[in-house]
């Protein structure tokens, strides 16, 4: 005869888990979760709801490491609906980071809802006019930095392309060759020929893009690159990425083909019109 899942006690003829222990366990979850949601939106007390969920996890069958799951579970449906704007108040933010640390749950355990936090932080500080100075960096970059210049934002594995503009010549040409000297010729007669331009994108490598409150730096495997904010004329979001076109006339678009498309091209569009 087996053991009942939820009271360990003998559970019948083929069967693991008594009806009213289940019914017991499953309202148990619905109430600690319940308690969870509204402590996590700052109606009740931390402690309080700890105290209670204990009460309610010895009474229903709940184990430490199902509540800790839910616990969890919660905290990350409460970043989704934090973010669900794209905004993030700093009320939302500083009751979510309380509920970890009250909680125990580590940002190594959370590490992708954890950085999506951290960037809507750094964009509400852009947007409030402030210089972001969250980012934690190891070691040193081989930048030399702008006086008062610090680094806001880094993306790696970024590859960086260019344009470039090839022109030939399609169409036939009727007439006769008149040598003027010796190896030049001249052409004289009817042109049908007529110039055509080709734009391609040209893959200069793979690199470190890095956004700072000045410029966005990009680290490659050819040549370093810099791109003031004061010289951008646009900058435009793409599917995999985003282009930024310079006020210089002879300067040529720069396309970063990259990951979370929305915030990169947020953070620098923001950073490019904030007015220091």
């Amino acid at each position: 005869m087996a053991k009942c899942k939820y009271c360990d006690e003998d559970a019948g003829f083929l069967s693991n888990f008594h009806s009213d222990c289940e019914e017991k366990y499953l309202a148990g979850i619905y109430e600690t979760k319940t308690l969870l949601r509204t402590a996590i939106l700052g109606e009740t007390d931390f402690s309080l709801t700890r105290r209670k969920i204990e009460v309610i996890a010895e009474d229903s069958f709940i184990n430490h490491e199902k509540i800790k799951s839910i616990t969890q579970q919660l905290l990350l449906e409460s970043i989704d609906n934090a973010l669900s704007d794209h905004l993030l108040t700093k009320d939302e933010e500083e009751i979510i980071l309380s509920f970890m640390r009250y909680f125990g749950i580590e940002k190594e355990q959370i590490i992708d809802p954890y950085n999506k936090l951290g960037k809507a932080a750094i964009l509400r500080e852009v947007l409030e006019g402030k210089i972001p100075s969250r980012l934690k960096i190891e070691g040193t970059l081989p930048i030399v930095f702008e006086k008062n210049e610090s680094i806001i934002w880094l993306i790696k594995n970024v590859i960086h392309f260019t344009e470039k503009t090839t022109t030939h010549f399609e169409g036939k040409h009727h007439g006769v060759s008149v040598r003027l000297v010796k190896g030049i010729y001249f052409r004289l007669g009817e042109s049908k020929g007529y110039p055509v331009s080709e734009t391609e994108k040209v893959n200069n490598g793979s690199g470190l893009l890095v956004i700072t409150n000045k410029n966005v730096i990009f680290i490659g495997e050819n040549r370093p690159l810099k791109l003031s904010y004061k010289k951008f004329l646009t900058v435009q979001p793409y599917d995999n990425g985003i282009g930024i076109h310079l006020s210089l006339k002879t300067a040529k678009p720069h396309f970063f083909q990259l990951n979370d498309v929305w915030y990169t091209y947020n953070l620098i569009y923001n950073l490019a019109n904030l007015k220091l």
